[in-house]
């Protein structure tokens, strides 16, 4: 038996994984002692992870999703909303859970997470798949930060951004029996949630990441994996991504992890595990 029908895990920082979705090391697994973690982005939760999730099910496969902090079923949870506490949190769950063969998986804002999640538990992480991940660093920042808060001080400024920059995200007709659920999953969450950990991330972006990466090239055991099918551009709207593109974000990575792995997948938004779940399970089994 490969899903586990027992209760919602928690860790010790009080993050949900939610049980119906967590066969952990199951007997009959194809790899007994990998797990997929799966992170979520900004806004989002565990349930965006369904369809990769029936897939690794059907492969027998291990896998786990939280819900992080603020988010989803952990959205009781209080403060700090940073991408370090976020990650903080899910390292005590996997050490919590003992595992030792980790490939992570990070979705947009879970990509940070994710790379955060390496620098605690490093020894622990055998893979890193980003999902369409972004950098939206500046010069500093503490600037970055108080941007985002100057932004949002007017709530209606707040709710016409978030709804526009969630709507961004979608480009296909097909994906509108779900992406409409997501935008007003967005436009539901509490502000001072989703201000603060926005206001980190892009601080986070201009402090942090660049040394994480090179964290990351230094460990030269975890394999590094890029699926990415949106841009976005200097007035932060997003667009569909051409592999003959030119994008300064795949081009930091490349930077700063030479053996970082790309795949670019075209005419397709910026939820792929929603639109090509299985690009992402086969990006995972590359053997690179």
């Amino acid at each position: 038996m490969h899903k586990c029908d027992g209760p919602e895990q928690t860790s010790k920082t009080g993050i949900i994984a939610p049980g119906d979705e967590l066969p952990l090391n199951p007997a009959s697994s194809r790899d007994e002692d990998t797990t997929v973690v799966l992170i979520h982005g900004l806004a989002c939760d565990g349930t965006d992870w369904k369809l990769v999730t029936n897939l690794l099910r059907e492969r027998k496969q291990s896998y786990l999703t939280v819900d992080l902090r603020g988010h989803g079923r952990s959205a009781h949870l209080p403060g700090p909303y940073t991408i370090e506490r976020l990650a903080e949190d899910v390292a005590h769950l996997l050490s919590e859970q003992n595992l030792r063969n980790v490939i992570l998986v990070g979705h947009s804002m879970g990509t940070r997470v994710a790379l955060a999640v390496r620098d605690h538990c490093g020894e622990a992480i055998s893979q890193i798949v980003f999902v369409d991940g972004s950098c939206q660093a500046s010069d500093n920042p503490e600037l970055a930060r108080q941007a985002v808060y100057d932004l949002f001080a007017d709530d209606a400024v707040y709710r016409n951004f978030l709804g526009r920059m969630f709507r961004d995200m979608f480009f296909s007709e097909e994906s509108h029996d779900w992406s409409d659920a997501i935008v007003v999953r967005a436009l539901a969450m509490e502000k001072n949630v989703l201000t603060d950990v926005l206001a980190d991330m892009r601080a986070w972006d201009t402090a942090f990441m660049q040394s994480s990466l090179q964290r990351l090239n230094a460990a030269t055991r975890t394999r590094f994996k890029i699926i990415q099918s949106t841009k976005v551009d200097g007035a932060m709207e997003r667009r569909t991504l051409r592999v003959s593109d030119d994008y300064d974000y795949l081009t930091l990575l490349r930077k700063y992890v030479g053996r970082a792995v790309f795949e670019i997948i075209e005419d397709t938004g910026h939820f792929i595990q929603h639109e090509n779940p299985q690009a992402i399970i086969d990006l995972i089994d590359r053997r690179r």
